[in-house]
């Protein structure tokens, strides 16, 4: 699992509310962070601030008579400002959570509000998450097509297999590059397992921003007796990446997958191979890489 999308800026006069706006959020499968529960006795408060700063895409900034008048509350957002001038990008997303006089520097902004209709205002915010992202790694990406998506279309890859139960967090850099990973997917009924279940995880990796080089599946059998039913359902995603590529399956990749077996195919964006991990747990990738650009052409 990735990082939280967003950093929640707030007063702590208004944590009821908060919480409750948090909660809405996450249920929404938007990852948030919140000081009361990444900062513990004995935690630097404001190195803890700047870490969650530097790791969230978005600061929601709650906005109330409390929250206004917070030194806290203004330097956080104000310090997503200067990121915002730089990326040129929308970082900062205001919400209207109680009647107050909204900063001089937020007044061109467009605020979602939730005093009156709380559950249509976090839907606002949700959307305005998937639509500003989209517009930050898809510029110049056209009609954001996934017919090429080792290029610019990173919000197509990010969302390819939403529908499978299988759609990515934020788009974010690391230590290796950049990711975007799906929450595990379980695999079979909770009554019928014991201990961890099989579970299916979806990844979109590349080492630039604004291009994707890698799709990733990946299936960890936690216990066998789901094993086959996982396999199904790794089958099925592979099937709908390929789809959305715009080529069919390598019959290749799918024997080898149900045999078990390692293999490295050709395709015409690159390659694409089944890996097995045997260990403790059993772990089967499929993996989709990009043609190198040295062989591009070929």
């Amino acid at each position: 699992m990735s990082g939280p999308d967003v950093f929640l800026s707030y007063s702590s006069k208004d944590k009821e509310l908060a919480e409750k706006f948090v909660e809405a959020l996450e249920g929404r499968r938007i990852a948030v962070w919140m000081d009361s529960g990444q900062i513990v006795v004995g935690d630097s408060i404001s190195e803890k601030i700047q870490e969650g700063l530097e790791a969230t895409e978005f600061l929601v900034l709650l906005l109330t008579p409390n929250s206004i008048q917070s030194i806290w509350v203004q330097k956080e957002w104000q310090s997503k400002l200067v990121d915002e001038a730089e990326s040129r990008s929308a970082l900062i997303l205001p919400v209207l959570g109680k009647d107050c006089e909204i900063p001089r520097l937020l007044r061109d902004k467009r605020y979602a509000d939730i005093r009156s209709n709380f559950k249509e205002g976090v839907a606002e915010v949700a959307k305005a998450i998937e639509r500003h992202r989209a517009r930050r790694y898809d510029k110049g990406g056209g009609n954001g097509s996934f017919t090429d998506p080792f290029s610019r279309v990173v919000p197509a890859a990010c969302t390819a297999l939403t529908e499978l139960g299988l759609a990515t967090r934020t788009w974010r850099k690391d230590e290796l590059g950049w990711l975007a990973s799906s929450d595990y997917l379980p695999i079979g009924s909770p009554r019928n397992v014991v201990g961890l279940p099989t579970n299916l995880a979806y990844y979109v990796e590349s080492n630039v921003e604004r291009g994707v080089e890698q799709l990733k599946l990946v299936l960890n059998v936690n216990n066998t007796l789901t094993r086959d039913q996982g396999l199904i359902q790794m089958e099925e995603a592979t099937r709908r990446l390929f789809q959305k590529l715009g080529y069919e399956v390598p019959l290749e990749l799918f024997v080898s997958l149900r045999e078990a077996k390692d293999v490295t195919i050709p395709t015409p964006f690159g390659t694409a191979s089944v890996v097995l991990e045997p260990s403790r747990i059993e772990t089967i990738k499929v993996i989709l890489d990009a043609k190198p650009k040295s062989q591009e052409g070929i």
